[in-house]
């Protein structure tokens, strides 16, 4: 825990049977007072919290001793840079030996990626930059020998004004030489931002029960892509409504489609920077996530004024393949 435990006074004991899920607003969990839920995950649930009058978000793990959450906190601990949400501190509600570790950030104002592509059809121009900052963010843990794991729109938040991206949610993040902490081949990924190699290793192994992919900066910029893709055209690289095992196969074989089939005001340079994002082998990507951001960042300087205009509010493009989104 280091010098940070110190600063963490224990977490208020309710008095009857309260879930990590359903703190009531006013309820302390160490120094700091819920406010508000904000939203939940795999991995906890997250809530607005007051201390001294400014407003943290406070990541609760919804099963006692969970080691993610943990996980989470030191690969926060390592990373220092504007586009990645920032740690204040950690420490422990209803105690170690039986409690539920907790992570204080700082509360990032803003929207999803894609909710607010929906609100705002941003040009390519702006759309390029946030990606870029998406880019140098994931450069900033890449040097820290981490990997996000769970790159996509969800866990972007774009602050008001439209333009800065800050990238949260690393709770399926890893590091070199971290011990596994689940029972399945593939990390806790999101299904459609699965790298082609990660699949193939998942069906290469899938009678070990031993195997564990190890995660590398490739797979990161690969779900850069999806996520690019994605917000430049409202739809996946490839059809998320066939059955999983034709799902993989349509990813595994590759190419992916050119943006500009499915959103022509996509300039051409921006549509090639995200076709070698998602190149079907890892080296024929970036060899670092910087690079990738400083192509993005010539593309915006050269993409077009007019908007993208393919932002809906419906269903189309939203949502991994059929089966469990998680593996």
């Amino acid at each position: 825990m280091g010098p940070l435990r110190s600063l963490l006074p224990g977490g208020d004991r309710p008095t009857g049977p309260i879930l990590p899920g359903a703190l009531p607003e006013g309820m302390k969990v160490g120094a700091w007072r819920v406010v508000r839920q904000l939203g939940s995950g795999g991995s906890g649930v997250v809530y607005l919290v007051r201390r001294w009058g400014r407003l943290h978000a406070l990541k609760l793990a919804v099963r006692p001793g969970d080691k993610r959450l943990e996980r989470e906190g030191r690969v926060l601990r390592r990373v220092k840079h504007p586009g990645v949400v920032k740690l204040r501190a950690w420490g422990w509600w209803l105690g170690r030996k039986k409690g539920f570790p907790y992570l204080v950030m700082e509360y990032v104002e803003g929207l999803p990626l894609y909710a607010w592509a929906r609100s705002t059809n941003p040009t390519p121009r702006q759309l390029a930059r946030l990606l870029a900052q998406a880019a140098e963010a994931l450069e900033a843990l890449h040097r820290e020998r981490s990997v996000h794991r769970d790159v996509k729109g969800a866990n972007t938040l774009v602050r008001p004004g439209g333009r800065e991206l800050v990238l949260v949610d690393l709770g399926a993040s890893g590091y070199e030489g971290a011990t596994p902490l689940t029972s399945h081949v593939l990390p806790p990924v999101t299904e459609v931002y699965l790298s082609p190699e990660a699949m193939a290793f998942a069906q290469a192994h899938a009678s070990d029960a031993q195997a564990r992919y190890q995660a590398r900066p490739t797979d990161d910029l690969y779900a850069l892509g999806v996520m690019a893709h994605r917000v430049l055209t409202d739809e996946y690289p490839f059809p998320v409504h066939l059955p999983r095992d034709l799902y993989w196969v349509a990813v595994q074989s590759g190419p992916a489609p050119d943006a500009r089939e499915r959103n022509p005001r996509v300039p051409e340079a921006l549509a090639a920077i995200v076709q070698s994002l998602l190149a079907r082998r890892p080296e024929d990507r970036y060899a670092r996530a910087q690079e990738a951001a400083e192509v993005l960042l010539q593309a915006a300087g050269e993409g077009g004024r007019s908007g993208t205009s393919r932002h809906s509010s419906g269903t189309q493009g939203q949502g991994p393949p059929r089966g469990p989104r998680r593996a």
